[in-house]
């Protein structure tokens, strides 16, 4: 099945344009692929566009569709995508070719304007619609639940779009930068198709243990009369014991999030809170970590480059692909628990060593560079401990309060206000944190200055920039405390991205197994490249362990 879209042609004089496209390809095409939905990703069609005007949309049933893979398979050919590692996920099985791409989703990003092509080709004086609005229209909720023209002309539309949001950008478009973001692509799909290994039997231990500690305390809660799965009977429960609970946004039930029952101070329902919390802690462990990866030898994730701050993010790739987000498994959710029963543990070397280098306190050492902050400098140059600084800061220890003024830090990086950080770490106090705000604000005079300078020029601006001039727009529409948070962590948590992308571009490839936010997991025991630690004006030391799984 083969649609075209574009000049008034016949069927015969279409079929004549498109042995043309095969037989002399043209430098540039813009594609875009159609799946049932994000979750179901079973390929409808593909699309490609020749120009601002002109696409053809082939199914796989139509005998032009291998001649599409030739040209998608051609290196000589320039392939334009608009969030190119979402189609290279869902064509992989087809082999594309994926060194010779553009991403106009990257580079509109770059340019400051919105990611999602609808909001960024208008800026192309292109109109393209949402999926949502699509599917609306017609009453449906997947797309192959569509007419098959209305699939076609949506894909095709979106190949015009990208085709033309590509043709406006080029010119504007940071080279440099962009070329940085470009270049990660085809490194981060080779990476998302290695996967890593895992250990079968630490798979089962963790599900044997995870398993208990569910049914334990789902039987407790029993015992008690009520299921602790049910938003409605944990609120019911609460509200008996003395709890003051506030409402959904909905105003249906009474509101039963971690954040709210990690509040709870009714003496009679403190037990009742911290009995949910856990049991959704297990269910959360074995749903989430455990049972997807029973039966299998490696795991793998979807890498994008579609954050907001410009990280490296994770995903899964559909409901009957094996991927999953392994970039959300993190260590502080068990790290008090035996090696052995640590998520983590489960994913191990091919080659008996598993090697990982952490950048040291990035995002600390990027707020003193920005701020220019003295006493932060200095702890820095004489390869201090920035949060044994601040301790010593606000409490005048060493040692014992380390964790709580690390958590102080970072709650500085991301904005927080006192009664965010009282609750971070464990205390009621809110006006014993707020004092120790006010004395981290005279430890660090310039990095508060730059704080609050970052929350004046970016409402009034709209956006911030990252070291590199990466423009990042505020989000307004969450209110302005949020918009006031993004002021602050958006230029440390995109400079970091930044800094850490580069990295991998002289990483050992063949080795990488997984980018972790500042963490770098690769296979055996690897030499790092000389200079890579003062790869950016920041210099950011790294940490390296070798273990035999991963920690």
């Amino acid at each position: 099945m083969k649609f075209y879209f574009g000049a008034e042609l016949n069927v015969e004089r279409q079929s004549a344009l498109w042995r043309r496209i095969v037989a002399e390809p043209p430098p540039v095409l813009a594609v875009d692929s159609e799946t049932i939905s994000l979750k179901d990703r079973t390929i409808l069609g593909v699309g490609v566009a020749i120009s601002q005007h002109e696409s053809f949309y082939i199914t796989e049933d139509d005998s032009g569709f291998n001649d599409l893979l030739n040209l998608l398979r051609n290196p000589l050919i320039t392939k334009v995508y608009h969030n190119a590692p979402y189609d290279l996920r869902v064509m992989r099985k087809y082999q594309v070719d994926y060194a010779n791409i553009e991403d106009t989703s990257i580079a509109a990003r770059l340019s400051g304007i919105s990611g999602m092509l609808e909001e960024a080709a208008v800026w192309a004086g292109v109109e393209v619609r949402s999926v949502a609005n699509v599917l609306a229209e017609y009453g449906v909720t997947r797309m192959d639940q569509l007419p098959n023209k209305v699939v076609a002309r949506k894909c095709c539309v979106d190949c015009e779009g990208t085709f033309a949001l590509w043709e406006y950008l080029q010119p504007t478009i940071h080279s440099d930068y962009y070329q940085t973001e470009r270049t990660l692509i085809p490194v981060l799909e080779i990476i998302s198709q290695q996967g890593i290994k895992l250990d079968a039997q630490r798979n089962a231990e963790l599900a044997a243990h995870y398993t208990r500690d569910y049914l334990y305390y789902k039987t407790l809660a029993s015992g008690m009369g009520f299921n602790p799965g049910s938003g409605f009977e944990v609120g019911y429960m609460l509200s008996e014991a003395g709890a003051f609970l506030p409402f959904t946004e909905s105003k249906k039930q009474l509101a039963t999030t971690d954040s709210v029952l990690s509040k709870i101070t009714a003496a009679k329902a403190i037990p009742i809170a911290q009995l949910t919390l856990m049991y959704r802690k297990a269910q959360k462990q074995l749903s989430t970590f455990i049972t997807p990866y029973t039966g299998l030898d490696r795991a793998y994730t979807t890498l994008h480059l579609n954050a907001a701050t410009g990280r490296i993010s994770g995903t899964s790739a559909g409901q009957d692909d094996p991927d999953r987000n392994l970039l959300n498994i993190t260590k502080r959710a068990d790290r008090l628990l035996p090696a052995h029963l640590r998520i983590r543990s489960q994913f191990i070397p091919d080659d008996g060593v598993l090697t990982q280098a952490d950048d040291s306190q990035a995002e600390m050492r990027i707020l003193a560079y920005m701020s220019g902050d003295v006493r932060m400098l200095a702890v820095f140059a004489v390869r201090g401990d920035i949060h044994s600084d601040t301790e010593r800061a606000l409490w005048g220890t060493d040692g014992p309060n380390r964790l709580i003024a690390k958590i102080f830090n970072y709650a500085m990086l991301y904005g927080a206000d006192a009664s965010t950080i009282a609750d971070g770490v464990g205390t009621a106090d809110v006006d014993m944190v707020a004092d120790r705000v006010r004395l981290w604000s005279l430890a660090y005079p310039q990095a508060w200055a730059w704080r609050q300078d970052q929350i004046i020029t970016g409402i009034k601006s709209g956006y911030v920039e990252t070291l590199y001039g990466r423009k990042m727009p505020i989000p307004m529409e969450f209110g302005e405390k949020h918009a006031a948070n993004c002021c602050i962590n958006y230029p440390i948590q995109g400079t970091a991205a930044d800094i850490f992308k580069r990295t991998l571009l002289v990483w050992p490839l063949r080795e990488l197994l997984l980018p972790v936010h500042d963490e770098r997991v690769s296979n055996g025991v690897v030499k790092i490249p000389t200079g890579i630690e003062d790869i950016s004006p920041v210099h950011i030391p790294i940490e390296v362990n070798e273990n035999a799984r991963w920690q």
